[in-house]
């Protein structure tokens, strides 16, 4: 979930490239992964608004239809989900790409997302590392540095990825996204666990 009582930065961060993906975990007893098929954007809408990072499952509609929809083949081998036991959708995380002005296509770990009432059971790291592993089937063609962005009202997901090896970049800027480094590393100093927040900031780069 969002924390939206914190003030907003940018956040870019960036695993290395060279640095080892994490080990796909297993799954809690009911959980299981899958990859995309046609119907499941419905799904990940629902959750990507449960989670509030949009206020209506149209205008998160209508951000896949953008975002996603344009690239259908792209779709089944990047995009990942976790279903509970009853099929359901409930955690999403996609190995997608942006074009940026600077580097060309770079790898991007986008939409990471487990609705409310699955969250706590680490459905968020199994379903990040998954997506994580699909960067390096031979269907993906963009290598190197794989990169995020993210903001400080996902404090709690921040956390993770600097467990995941992640490293928060102090200048970069990605595919247009301002980089809020200096005004997040004052917030997350204050909402993120300091063992966390020690290593953000010790291993940031840039």
């Amino acid at each position: 979930m969002l924390d939206k009582n914190v003030p907003y930065f940018d956040v870019i961060m960036c695993l290395p490239e060279g640095e080892a993906l994490p080990a796909v975990p297993a799954l809690p007893p009911g959980y299981a992964y899958k990859l995309y098929t046609p119907g499941d954007e419905a799904g990940w809408c629902a959750t990507e608004t449960f989670v509030g990072e949009f206020d209506s499952e149209g205008q998160a509609m209508d951000y896949f239809r953008r975002e996603f929809a344009p690239y259908p083949k792209a779709l089944e081998g990047r995009m990942a989900f976790v279903t509970d036991e009853h099929g359901m959708l409930i955690a999403n995380a996609a190995a997608w790409w942006r074009e940026d002005a600077e580097r060309g296509a770079v790898p991007l770990l986008h939409w990471v997302a487990v609705r409310p009432g699955h969250q706590g059971r680490g459905l968020g790291r199994a379903v990040t590392c998954k997506a994580l592993s699909l960067f390096s089937s031979p269907s993906v063609k963009e290598k190197g540095d794989i990169w995020l962005m993210t903001q400080t009202p996902s404090h709690v997901a921040i956390d993770l990825y600097v467990s995941l090896g992640f490293r928060a970049h102090k200048t970069a800027a990605i595919a247009g996204h301002k980089n809020g480094f200096d005004g997040a590393a004052k917030v997350l100093e204050k909402v993120m666990r300091p063992k966390a927040y020690a290593r953000m900031m010790l291993t940031a780069m840039g």
